[in-house]
């Protein structure tokens, strides 16, 4: 009898490969931070999230709720990234400017969407550390005990790839990172354009633990604009009623040093849907910012493309305007991306297939919407699926798999007030290269926006 068979007479949930960022980050940070003492790190608890205390004192925040709140799971993370972080400023005969490698103590890591952000100590300095596919990025050291006085706030690192990592003073307790408007006027909180163009899911108030506070602002390069931070005062809401509706500027602060330590050679994107993927990496454009993380390591999923009426109230009545939904999917290592071109740029970062299916959810959808008089969905598959059948009152579509990817558009099915996809009537069916079923049943719920 095998190990794995042994397990599950147990009834221990089935084996599912860890994705190879995951794993590795895992495997390095236990072995090496279980022969440290333990020390005990206090660190305030958000709404949503929790903080665990590890082995060598660091808590790693690994990942985001539906509503882009952090959840911190327990691990000894942040090793590896000092590794990888150190040998960047070796390679780049850096080591002047930098504390000397042996000093470094992991103090934080985060896992965001497409990136690793981790903040070391070395004696009375410290430094921040982006970790992406391809890159690594370095903040200029910063003494230990230099942040704002009370309420106020400044810049650590912002990124290109859209990280942004700034100190707080004691006073407060989370911060809300704007773009002003145009005219550079302070009235941007009021029309609600408190966020960049091409943003995924990330927090209303980002908090501030210890002093740090640090967000997946944007999926791409945005270290040309000048942020407004819009703070919460110690002791008030996190989810935005009680921001001050006047922000602090908060200029871009570059990193110190950045190495491209990982190149990936672009793959394959002679098609069509391929050229559309390359387009749209490159980023919003018009000033609004560079190109996405990572660009050149993004596979090309599936696409859609769909020409739609949607009804527009007007004081004449319902008026009919034609809209396409267009879109492409990219996948790398880490993750899926969700690329729209047009009619407004836009990106989106999501799990990737081997984190977001099981043999449970062989099927996953990410990202959907009611559009249209019907419902478009992006989802990913587990391994062995060719393609699917989506269907929804007398309509049924189908959508091959492309980088385990799906993408389809099911009209005349209603979603206006729920993302439950049974309760709207979806159902799903999977076959495989062979056009043998391999699933059937409720196409699992849509993630919350």
């Amino acid at each position: 009898m095998t190990e794995r068979e042994n397990a599950n007479e147990f009834d221990l949930p089935p084996h599912h490969t860890l994705p190879p960022h995951v794993r590795d980050r895992m495997l390095t940070g236990v072995r090496e931070d279980l022969h440290r003492p333990q020390r005990r790190v206090k660190a305030p608890v958000g709404a949503a999230a929790a903080v665990a205390v590890l082995a060598g004192g660091a808590f790693v925040v690994t990942g985001t709720t539906g509503d882009g709140d952090p959840t911190v799971s327990p691990a000894a993370g942040g090793s590896a990234e000092r590794d990888r972080c150190a040998a960047a400023v070796e390679s780049a005969g850096r080591t002047a400017d930098f504390p000397d490698r042996a000093s470094w103590e992991v103090v934080s890591s985060a896992e965001l969407d497409l990136t690793t952000v981790t903040e070391f100590r070395a004696g009375e300095t410290r430094v921040f550390c982006e970790t992406s596919e391809t890159s690594v990025s370095l903040s200029a050291p910063v003494a230990a005990g230099e942040t704002p006085d009370g309420t106020g706030v400044r810049g650590a690192m912002t990124t290109p790839n859209g990280t942004v990592v700034g100190l707080a003073g004691d006073a407060v307790d989370g911060v809300h990172l704007a773009v002003p408007a145009d005219d550079g006027t302070e009235d941007a909180a009021e029309r609600g354009e408190l966020r960049v163009r091409g943003t995924g899911p990330h927090l209303n108030v980002v908090p501030v633990e210890n002093g740090v506070f640090r967000t997946a602002l944007a999926h791409h390069d945005i270290t040309d604009r000048t942020l407004s931070a819009h703070i919460t005062p110690s002791g008030e809401n996190r989810n935005g009623s009680t921001v001050a509706r006047k922000g602090q500027p908060l200029p871009p602060v570059p990193p110190e040093l950045v190495v491209t330590d990982r190149p990936a050679q672009e793959p394959d994107r002679s098609s069509a849907e391929g050229r559309m993927l390359t387009e749209c990496l490159t980023g919003p454009g018009d000033g609004r910012g560079g190109a996405v993380v990572d660009a050149r390591t993004w596979r090309t999923g599936a696409t859609l493309r769909e020409q739609v009426e949607t009804g527009i109230e007007t004081e004449e009545g319902t008026t009919g305007l034609d809209h396409e939904i267009a879109f492409v999917m990219g996948v790398n290592d880490r993750a899926v991306g969700i690329c729209s071109p047009e009619p407004s740029w836009h990106f989106t970062a999501h799990p990737s297939p081997d984190e977001a299916t099981s043999p449970e959810k062989p099927v996953a959808p990410v990202q959907g919407s009611y559009e249209g008089g019907g419902i478009w969905v992006a989802g990913v598959l587990d391994e062995g699926i060719a393609w699917v059948e989506l269907s929804g009152g007398d309509t049924e579509v189908s959508a091959e798999a492309r980088e385990r990817t799906f993408a389809a558009f099911v009209p005349g099915v209603g979603l206006e007030d729920t993302t439950d996809t049974a309760e709207a009537g979806l159902s799903v069916r999977a076959y495989d290269a062979d056009g043998a079923p391999v699933h059937e049943g409720p196409l699992p719920t849509l993630p919350e926006k």
